[in-house]
């Protein structure tokens, strides 16, 4: 996945971590975080991840569907649904 995003672009150089560090309200690096702890099987700090992306930005849909996914494959099916019922995009 590329992203063109400049403090997120350079990941070497500057983690998503520091990305935080530096602007605790962005958005995207939380949900990129929280794509690569779910991708290493973290699925607790992915969903931590998702649900501060969507507490910083509501209309974040990306992130629900993100935090939606985590939920399944945790084998959270009810709070998939229940997200559902309350309204989430996605989930």
């Amino acid at each position: 996945m590329r992203v063109s995003d400049p403090l997120l672009s350079s990941q070497r150089r500057r983690p998503r971590a520091e990305a935080i560090r530096l602007k605790p309200d962005y958005v995207l690096a939380f949900n990129n975080r929280g794509i690569a702890r779910h991708s290493k099987g973290d699925i607790e700090g992915a969903l931590q991840d998702y649900s501060e992306a969507i507490r910083l930005k509501p209309d974040y849909a990306l992130a629900f569907n993100n935090r939606g996914i985590a939920r399944t494959d945790k084998g959270d099916i009810g709070g998939r649904v229940a997200g559902l019922q309350r309204g989430d995009p996605v989930g």
